[in-house]
């Protein structure tokens, strides 16, 4: 028989050691339309930490209609909290990130800390949206798990969630979210304009349209590499032999010229020097070969006389006549250039524009750059 003091003793127990009740308990973030959880940033916040705490209590209040409060770490609070980025309660919980690339990040609970946190590497001297933004990542997906949100499109229409009276994660929480793609980019409309970089807006990060690598596309690299307006007054034999006559219109170059691959080695140099890890490299726009003897002599890559001669469209030459007679001239440049640049760079990549004239393959070049397996 079970006397009257064991019910006393059992219910007192229950009262002062809540973990009875609660050890299967999720851990709140709103409860009854109440803050029931504070989010905590390091002390000195990057700009995109800062970025994504916002995010996160933006559409936190968008769906409950609070406002989370906000602390440092020089002030933790106490109660349940939303650790974002690399705060210190990171270290002590000695929470692993071992082997993240990109944008991965993790989502994990311990105890009464929520913990949104991902590889962060991100900036440079001339872009701050590229490279790795895992903490933004982690607060895309806690989101979107937790308020069912959704960006289709930039803009106050764009995107979608669940109206929430409580907000809760199960107290065991543990998930790793792998980058869907290290580099998309492209014209789309989540660029800020339809030439512009991409990575700035949620709903680009959400939709993985970004580049979580710090890279430099565009492939026209000649423009900035050996600039018409710099160079051609004092320089014109850098340019290209077109009709008999040097010019700078297009900024067409003379591939055979010494000085022009190491001005095209010095600027690949200077884009790595800025902290970028991926570089482009690449002829410029509407190409037009260089009729110098030298030039001439490295291929029988002929595209306008052939037009000419035919009356026929690039798109006929590039699938029937191309394929047999590249540009070895731009083919062979590209791999000194990128054969210099990779000696001083060996952990860095250049990215080899495959556009109009060099969109088939060399019959020289067998390789650029390191050799698979060498």
């Amino acid at each position: 028989m079970i006397r009257f003091s064991n019910y006393v003793c059992l219910f007192l127990a229950l009262i002062y050691c809540p973990c009875v009740l609660s050890k299967d308990r999720p851990l709140d973030i709103i409860q009854e339309e109440r803050a029931a959880a504070s989010v905590l940033i390091p002390l000195k916040t990057d700009k995109w930490t800062k970025q994504a705490t916002a995010w996160l209590i933006e559409y936190i209040k968008k769906s409950s209609g609070v406002e989370l409060p906000l602390f440092k770490d020089d002030d933790i609070p106490s109660g349940n909290v939303i650790s974002v980025g690399h705060t210190n309660l990171v270290s002590r919980e000695k929470i692993s990130l071992d082997e993240f690339r990109w944008d991965d990040c993790r989502l994990v609970v311990r105890g009464n800390i929520l913990f949104l946190v991902g590889r962060d590497d991100h900036g440079t001297k001339t872009h701050d949206w590229v490279g790795a933004r895992g903490t933004c990542q982690a607060v895309v997906k806690f989101l979107e798990q937790s308020i069912n949100a959704r960006w289709f499109l930039p803009g106050p229409h764009g995107d979608f969630f669940d109206k929430k009276i409580n907000i809760q994660v199960a107290n065991d929480l543990d998930i790793i979210s792998k980058t869907a793609f290290a580099y998309s980019d492209g014209r789309s409309v989540y660029d800020e304009n339809t030439l512009d970089e991409p990575g700035k807006s949620l709903s680009a990060l959400a939709n993985n349209y970004r580049k979580s690598v710090k890279a430099a596309p565009g492939g026209h690299s000649y423009y900035h590499a050996v600039n018409t307006k710099k160079y051609f007054n004092d320089h014109p034999e850098y340019f290209a032999l077109i009709d008999g006559k040097r010019t700078g219109e297009g900024n067409h170059l003379c591939s055979s010229l010494s000085n022009v691959k190491e001005l095209l080695i010095d600027y690949m140099q200077m884009r790595f020097d800025q902290g970028l890890d991926w570089v482009s490299l690449g002829q410029e726009d509407g190409y037009l070969r260089c009729q110098c003897d030298e030039c001439e002599s490295k291929d029988n890559y002929r595209f306008r006389d052939w037009h000419r001669e035919h009356r026929g469209r690039w798109e006929f030459y590039q699938n029937t006549v191309l394929p047999k007679t590249p540009p070895e001239r731009l083919l062979l440049l590209h791999k000194q250039v990128i054969d210099s640049t990779l000696k001083v760079n060996p952990d860095q990549t250049v990215m080899l524009m495959c556009y109009a004239p060099t969109a088939w393959p060399s019959h020289e070049v067998k390789h650029f750059g390191r050799k698979r397996g060498g």
